[in-house]
């Protein structure tokens, strides 16, 4: 793959090098749609992956790229764009209704819509109609706002997006985008933030709710597998942070909801971990399409039918290589370019367990019980008694990593040796010195005659 970057967001790519999914599911008989946000490519596939679109594409017109909650310059079918008035949430609603219902689709054929809305991205702008909604609501400061944070790596130590207030209660006076910087529109405690963003949320709601009841009206509801999720999380306070990208569960999970009356059970929930390539496989799966090409994910249908299934064996692996993709990532820089200070990093998560790793050099893993502690505020590296779990989930990380054909896998940095001694530290100073720590890094590996680079190999145990 490779997408290429120009001015954010203006982006481009080679649509033969990086072909997208949806083209198989067109190539088997299936209409095609896409409705709302792009930021793929100023190529938004129309005529070539989409049989119908109503675009606002990001890439292309960058002026109009921080329209998330007014007028919109959107593109009909590879038309020229027009500029549309309104809240986006409700207006690409209408026209999902309208294919719903067959007005924009080739009736006799199966169907495939994907409805992509901006909402609840940052900064958050509420619907008119909601401004007075969750009046007094209050919000508990998550526990690891502020630093330091014992036994996270280093550059977590300096995360600091949020600041003490009156009372100490968490504020942020400014949320900081691309384009510009956003101000609360309540104040900056993080009671507000929440107001304001649950505002934001509950137009989403409305809309999908019109959406469905439109979906039940037109008798399709029992033939229409409709899956609601979004592309991560995003940190509201949780470990300091106001973003995503970071390993962490609030900053990176999305909601997943499949839902088909009398094919899936309802009200049920499965605790299994899944990546966004699982669902990809799953819906090609579902729509009886021969895989296009060698797939990442795995088709996770066993679990819509019974989420305990003993059948699923697999776990979800998630990367992150900053603003580089492709074949761009087959080395590590002298400087690598983070974004917005965190680093490039990889996890593994499987069961009640998740494992993750940053791509710094001498750093520690972490190494988290989801299930007992869903904050990811312990980390279990630090505990002897989980290491040899570690060594198995580092051991199958990198075998993910070769399997899905990962450009950077021989190049990965040493990781941090977690002797008596240095977990100590970390427990204890949660923000030790660099140069001192890494003075200490380096006399320990003297000491356990272990070379400065080591290679990342399952063979390779710095325990």
């Amino acid at each position: 793959m490779k997408l290429k970057l120009l001015d954010y967001p203006a982006a481009t790519y080679d649509a033969d090098k990086m072909p997208m999914w949806p083209t198989a599911l067109r190539a088997n008989g299936y209409h095609t749609a896409m409705i709302g946000k792009w930021h793929i490519g100023k190529d938004a596939g129309f005529g070539r992956v989409w049989d119908h679109q109503r675009v606002w594409n990001r890439c292309k017109h960058t002026d109009n790229a921080h329209a998330y909650y007014e007028a919109e310059l959107i593109e009909t079918d590879g038309g020229d764009a027009v500029l549309v008035d309104g809240y986006p949430t409700d207006f690409y609603t209408d026209w999902a209704i309208d294919y719903v219902d067959g007005k924009t689709r080739d009736p006799n054929k199966p169907w495939f819509l994907w409805l992509c809305y901006g909402s609840a991205h940052g900064p958050f702008i509420p619907n008119g109609r909601d401004l007075d909604t969750f009046p007094g609501v209050s919000v508990d400061p998550p526990a690891d706002i502020f630093p330091p944070r014992p036994g996270k790596p280093r550059y977590m130590q300096k995360v600091d997006t949020w600041k003490p207030g009156p009372m100490g209660r968490p504020i942020l006076e400014e949320f900081h985008t691309p384009k510009g910087s956003t101000v609360c529109l309540y104040g900056p405690d993080i009671s507000d933030w929440n107001r304001q963003y649950q505002q934001a949320i509950k137009a989403l709601d409305d809309n999908v709710a019109r959406l469905m009841k439109a979906l039940d009206a037109s008798g399709q509801r029992e033939n229409t597998l409709v899956v609601f999720t979004a592309d991560q999380g995003f940190a509201f306070g949780q470990h300091g942070f106001a973003t995503k990208m970071a390993p962490y569960d609030a900053n990176i999970r999305p909601p997943l909801i499949f839902s088909q009356p009398g094919t899936i059970p309802s009200g049920s929930t499965c605790a299994e971990p899944v990546a966004g390539p699982d669902i990809v496989s799953t819906l090609v799966a579902q729509s009886k399409t021969a895989d296009p090409w060698f797939m990442h994910g795995h088709d996770f249908s066993v679990l819509l039918k019974d989420p305990e299934s003993a059948e699923w064996n697999h776990g979800a692996l998630l990367a992150l290589t900053g603003i580089e993709w492709g074949k761009d990532t087959n080395h590590f820089p002298r400087l690598i370019k983070h974004v917005q200070g965190i680093p490039w990093r990889v996890s593994y998560s499987k069961g009640k367990y998740k494992y993750i790793r940053t791509f710094e050099k001498n750093e520690i893993e972490e190494f988290y019980d989801m299930e007992a502690d869903p904050g990811e505020l312990t980390n279990l590296a630090l505990d002897p008694a989980f290491h040899d779990m570690i060594r198995d989930f580092r051991d199958v990380t990198l075998a993910e990593l070769v399997r899905t054909q990962a450009p950077y896998v021989e190049h990965l940095p040493s990781m941090f040796p977690l002797t008596d001694r240095i977990v100590e530290n970390y427990k204890e100073a949660g923000d030790p010195d660099r140069a001192e720590q890494e003075a200490e890094i380096d006399e320990e590996r003297r000491k356990l005659k272990l070379p400065f680079l080591a290679p990342f190999h399952p063979l390779f145990d710095l325990y």
